[in-house]
């Protein structure tokens, strides 16, 4: 018991039974609880500031892994039990559903854990915890549709308002387009009241609508109106802002021009200084200029005349122009030679870092910013973009009055509409005594003034947690800027009211360096150009006594991987040199896993310990889903990586969704060609693709319907899909789709690995149509055209997460996915991606800075001489300064996920020595980083280890004469157990089988009898997917009905299948053997697994490859079982006893000193043949095989010639016939 502990048990005993005054007992109370979170709860004495701080706003800056929900959640335990602060009065805000069910647990443990350990809170701790589901946790939409329907009376909502549906609002904006693009829109101007409906009138019978209509089509002006209406309403603004936005258009204009030009000073301004008192002067200056005749040395000289005096604030503009225009200094330099013009491109490149080119290019903005601010935007720009806002506020307008119609809100309107509760009920304001928000740096305007309205000041505390640098949801318009004006706000009022968390729990020190040595390059000057706050650095615990035992971990602490690009062609692409990028990358994980590198982690005990790292510990982290096809192509394809891509947005793009759409649109019209065509031609069909295409076929060149082909040749499936259409048109569209889901043979036409994703994509395509008839109706043509707009348009949205807690995969996902997510070893990649500010080819574009902007004015209003369209540009200036500095927030949340390694993985060209980096790209970054401290850059070389000789590899010079390795060094890259039996048998009997391709007479049938290698894969096919059980069996016979397993098998095993003189003697076989006693023993082993593959790296380098049929522990042993269905007795024993020796090696590396039981299994026979391996000494067979690897690829291929007497294919080789010739003669 610890001091704290004890005097809090000595207090509560002797309390006199009136007990201290109420101060005096919340004092003790305080004291009590503060020595609990130092000596049992154990927190850093920060976290116990932020728990225990008072006042009307506390801020706490929290870095990454330090604890800041443990904080949050002490801080609520602390408000009840030491405050006595009812559960009612405490409002607690997440920003997920997650994080509000995680937060409650938190407390709900924490409050338990103070329940038993202290005996004066157990009561209070009791009646909270019993109420605890009643508190105010929860996502602060949540909370707003609570308050709405709390608050009823005081705002004008629907008593049963709901959030609407996604059918819902696509049904909107689909009617909306079809009314705009057909100049149908009197009727939507009759939905509209008041000022609205005239509005309506006068904007869509305007010519100039018309023009922006034809000009950019309807669906793109519905697209810009359905995007932008979350963006200005996150800012809080509404239809009626957006129309006064377009009337006072040239002034808002004007001061966002005046705007741009004080963030451009700085720069302007050494752009002067780098120029008139460097790099001119230092070319020679205006007498050299004028003495050389070419033409830009006359321009070099006028500069400098014009600009010999510093310009002042106003002048910048023209000074840019001057330096960067069509004829300025550097708007023409093709052509462009003569002494003067290479001294000042030598002396550019000294002074900048950047030849002329490089120089004029990087800094095309500035001269369109500079245009901008001295001319403005034409009269027709700003004429259209007046129009366009007007378009926008009415389609914004329609929009409410179409949700206010049904009861429905959107997310946004929840927070609108509880804040108009919170003014108009006087109850609110103050009714929570303590606001506590998570995540604060993820909040925007809206959400802020909907806090500040539920804790004005003198009525509570306003408790923010939150991470400047962690802020990075942007696309979901949030504003770091609040946090950071909370954070200026506590410094200002009470200093002590800002807490900063810096001490971190998650990273090893190896990794915090490398993190903070990163940033503090990265944001020398601040996280943010309008945010004037320094980095913060991570501390590690230091008074813990566990942290140097943290620092034992093997694996590599930090690694930067790019890949030569010499390696490549020279017209390799980017997607070449990603996959380069990737191949190493996966090299480096199987090294690891195969090296045995130790990770940290809990020891099972209640402590930590280093251990062997698995596949799940790797978390491969992208900045977007772009690299997943890369990614998938080496880890899977290639590598043999178990992989796991989680968090794909890519739902409607799915295959199995595809297919059930497809199905949906087939029972909503049978007579719908092309329909119907899509849905035979799917897995859901039951038809093989072969059976589909020649249907289809068919009905084309016929010209007869494929429905009725369909039902003619294929009864028993035409008769599903008939039961399937009924089910649908009586009891709505989800009703087909559950049935798919029951039917078995539906998932077994997947491949294997696919099934549990498939099955739950399936799930959710259940759930979207039960959406749709909630909100839509029971229309089966409704729903399945809801859905296949939603694939056609490419709609993103998140696939069902299928992976166990407990699959040893690697984790593939986004950056913003792995959010309040940790890994032992995380490898960022994508380094090389630049930035993107408008979606490509996007001619229309909401701005939160402009309004609205576009690339091209209607034909009809263009000129001839008509002044450059800005608008695109001068929002990509803003943009571009607030993505890049979101980007680099990105990266610091990737690199804060890794605890014991942080891999950067990047793709670019090598050029004199150095990455060629994109700009505003992680890589230009990481290769600044690296230069600025003195570290060079190399090319990463692949890690093959060293070769079977042990003789490191040499490093190879390109250009040089390359001497080959002798005979003797080489090696096979992998070995499987048949190709090490058959070398260890025979070397000769190998060359034959593994280099000239003949069969093995011991796997093909003898005599009479049936057999053969394919009927062989065959039964392992059934034996991977079959229980064992006799009365199962028969669900694999195709001519079951309703079974369509034929279509399901892979095509090089279907004429084994329909071959009944080979398929019904392995039937009889299977059937005998699941009521042997051996299968009953792998029934009931709860840990069987079948078809088990490995991939083992031996210390000589060679992989060792293969798959296990059968493995399962019993009574502290290991057994292994390799089913055969050939002639076991016309194979020489020792063959089949070396491939078992070799699975035995396999399980004996990952099931370390376990006795094992090897045996082989006769199909045919029913028998079970042990194998002895006692005397084989474990160490000489793994060098035992090493050397067979060797021998493999090097030779010699002499034969056995001890063997031949025994030998199956003596009568089929030269040296076996002389053996044969000598035993005769």
């Amino acid at each position: 018991m610890s001091a704290a502990t004890a005097s809090i048990r000595t207090s509560a005993g002797e309390r006199s039974p009136s007990g201290p005054p109420p101060r005096k007992m919340m004092e003790m109370s305080t004291e009590t609880f503060r020595r609990y979170l130092e000596e049992e709860a154990c927190l850093e004495p920060e976290q116990i500031r932020a728990v225990m701080r008072d006042g009307p706003l506390v801020v706490v800056s929290a870095g990454a892994g330090t604890g800041k929900t443990l904080t949050l959640a002490w801080r609520f335990v602390r408000l009840v039990a030491v405050d006595r602060v009812p559960l009612e009065r405490i409002l607690t805000i997440t920003f997920t559903e997650k994080a509000a069910l995680e937060m409650r647990e938190r407390i709900r443990r924490l409050m338990d854990e103070v329940r038993e350990a202290v005996p004066d809170f157990s009561g209070l701790m009791e009646d909270s915890l019993s109420r605890l589901d009643e508190a105010y946790i929860s996502t602060i939409h949540a909370f707003s549709m609570r308050v709405l329907r709390e608050c009823g009376l005081s705002v004008d909502v629907d008593p049963g308002i709901r959030l609407i549906t996604p059918p819902e609002e696509n049904f909107f904006w689909q009617y909306l387009e079809r009314s705009i693009d057909r100049e149908e829109t009197e009727h939507l101007a009759e939905t509209l009241f008041g000022k609205w409906r005239d509005r309506a009138r006068d904007v869509f019978s305007s010519n100039l609508t018309s023009d922006l209509i034809d000009s950019f089509r309807a669906g793109a002006v519905r697209d810009l109106a359905a995007s932008a209406i979350p963006i200005f309403e996150s800012k809080n603004l509404g239809p009626d802002a957006l129309w006064e936005w377009a009337d006072d258009l040239p002034r808002r204009d004007a001061e966002l021009a005046s705007r741009l030009l004080s963030i451009s000073i700085p720069d302007w301004r050494q752009a002067w200084r780098d120029w008139m008192e460097l790099i001119l002067p230092d070319a020679g200056g205006p007498g050299i200029f004028r003495s050389d005749g070419a033409k830009f040395s006359a321009r070099a000289a006028a500069f400098m005349e014009s600009w010999k005096t510093e310009p002042a604030e106003g002048d910048l503009p023209r000074f840019v122009m001057d330096l960067l225009g069509k004829e300025g200094l550097l708007g023409n330099l093709s052509g462009a030679t003569g002494k003067s013009m290479k001294a000042v491109d030598g002396s550019a490149r000294n002074t900048t870092g950047q030849g002329l080119k490089d120089y004029r290019y990087d800094r095309a903005r500035w001269l369109r910013a500079a245009k901008w601010i001295t001319d403005g935007f034409s009269s027709g720009e700003t004429e259209a973009r007046a129009q366009l806002l007007r378009i926008m506020a009415l389609c914004w307008e329609l929009f409410r009055s179409a949700k206010s119609k049904r009861g429905t809100l959107s997310f946004d309107d929840m927070i609108c509409r509880a804040r108009e509760a919170v003014e108009a009920e006087p109850s609110l304001p103050g009714r929570f005594l303590h606001v506590i928000v998570d995540e604060f740096q993820d909040t925007n305007s809206l959400q802020d003034e909907l806090l500040s309205a539920l804790a004005p000041p003198g009525t509570g505390t306003l408790f923010l947690v939150g991470d400047l640098q962690q802020s990075i949801y942007r696309f979901r318009h949030a504003e770091p800027g609040i946090f950071w004006r909370r954070i200026r706000e506590a410094v200002r009022d009470e200093p002590e009211s800002l807490v900063e968390l810096d001490v971190t729990f998650r990273s090893r020190q190896a990794v915090m360096d490398t993190v903070n040595s990163l940033f503090r390059h990265i944001w020398s000057d601040g996280v943010a150009r309008s945010i004037e706050k320094e980095f913060s650095p991570l501390a590690p615990p230091m008074s813990r006594e566990w942290w140097p035992g943290r620092q034992e971990t093997t694996i590599m602490p930090f690694e930067l991987i790019l890949p030569d690009s010499d390696d490549l062609t020279p017209k390799a692409k980017t997607g070449d040199l990603r996959i380069a990028a990737m191949r190493t990358l996966a090299d480096r994980i199987l090294e690891a896993v195969g090296s045995g590198a130790t990770v940290w982690d809990s020891d099972g005990k209640g402590s930590f310990a280093p251990r062997p790292v698995t596949f799940r510990d790797f978390a491969v982290l992208v900045p977007s889903r772009a690299i997943y096809d890369q990614i998938e192509e080496v880890f899977i394809e290639e590598r043999g990586i178990p992989t796991y891509f989680e968090g794909n947005r890519n739902y409607f793009g799915r295959g199995e969704v595809r297919d059930a759409v497809s199905l949906l649109e087939a029972i909503a019209d049978p007579d719908d060609a092309l329909a119907m065509a899509s849905f035979l031609a799917s897995p859901l069909s039951g038809l093989s693709p072969e059976e589909a295409a020649l249907l289809v076929a068919r009905s084309r060149g016929e010209g007869s319907s494929p429905g009725s082909l369909f039902e003619e040749h294929f009864p028993r499936e035409a008769s599903r899909f008939e039961k399937l259409r009924r089910e649908g048109l009586a009891a709505g569209p989800s009703r087909p789709l559950t049935d798919l889901l029951e039917d078995s043979s539906v998932l077994l036409s997947y491949p294997s690995w696919k099934r549990p994703r498939v099955a739950a994509n399936l799930r959710r395509a259940v759930d979207l149509a039960r959406e749709y008839e909630a909100s839509m109706g029971m229309s089966l043509a409704g729903c399945a055209s809801y859905l296949r707009y939603m694939t056609r348009k490419g709609i993103e949205s998140k696939e069902a997460d299928t992976l166990g807690e407990n699959d040893d995969m690697v984790r593939v996902m986004t950056v913003h996915s792995a959010k309040g997510l940790e890994f032992p070893v995380v490898a960022v990649t994508g380094l090389e991606q630049g930035l993107r500010t408008r979606g490509e080819g996007q001619r229309l574009v909401p701005s939160p800075h402009l309004g609205v902007v576009f690339t091209t004015l209607p034909e009809s209003r263009r000129q001839e001489g008509d002044p450059e369209i800005l608008g695109g540009a001068i929002h990509d200036i803003f943009e571009t300064q607030e993505t890049w500095e979101e980007k680099q927030r990105l990266l610091y949340v990737a690199c804060t996920r890794a605890r014991d390694s942080l891999i950067l993985c990047g793709a670019s060209r090598w050029i004199d020595g150095r990455p060629r980096a994109r700009r505003y790209s992680w890589l230009e970054t990481v290769t600044s980083w690296i230069e600025s401290n003195g570290g060079k850059l190399t090319p990463t070389a692949a890690k093959e280890g060293t070769l079977p000789s042990g003789r490191p590899k040499e490093e190879v010079r390109k250009g040089e004469r390359v001497q080959l390795p002798p005979e003797g060094e080489r090696s096979l890259e992998k070995i499987s157990a048949t190709a090490y039996a058959l070398i260890r048998y025979c070397p000769f009997a190998f060359r034959m089988r593994h280099r000239q391709g003949l069969d093995i007479s011991w796997e093909m049938p003898g005599g009479d009898s049936v057999g053969g290698a394919d009927m062989g894969s065959l039964a392992h096919w059934i034996l991977r997917r079959w229980d064992l059980r006799a009365e199962t069996l028969s669900l694999y016979d195709p001519l079951r009905e309703g079974a369509g397993l034929g279509s399901v098998l892979p095509a090089e095993l279907r004429p084994v299948w329909a071959d009944s003189s080979r398929r019904s003697p392995l039937f009889e076989w299977l059937e005998r053997f699941a009521l042997s006693p051996l299968s009953e023993r792998i029934r009931e082993a709860r840990n069987a697994q079948r078809e088990v593959p490995f991939r083992i790296r031996l210390d000589s380098g060679t992989l060792m490859v293969g798959m296990i049929d059968v493995i399962w522990t019993e009574g502290g042993k290991v057994f292994i079982r390799d089913y055969k269905i050939g002639q076991i007795d016309s194979a020489p024993e020792v063959l089949y006893r070396s491939q078992l020796l070799f699975y035995a090696l396999a399980a004996g590396k990952h099931f370390r000193g376990s006795p094992l039981d090897l045996a082989l299994v006769s199909l045919k026979e029913t028998a079970e043949i042990p194998i002895d391996y006692s005397g084989i000494p474990w160490d000489g067979l793994e060098k035992d095989i090493a050397e067979a690897a060797r021998q493999g690829a090097a030779g010699p291929f002499g034969p056995s010639l001890s063997a031949c007497p025994s030998c199956p294919w003596r009568s089929e080789c030269l040296p076996g016939l002389g053996q044969i010739v000598g035993e005769d003669g």
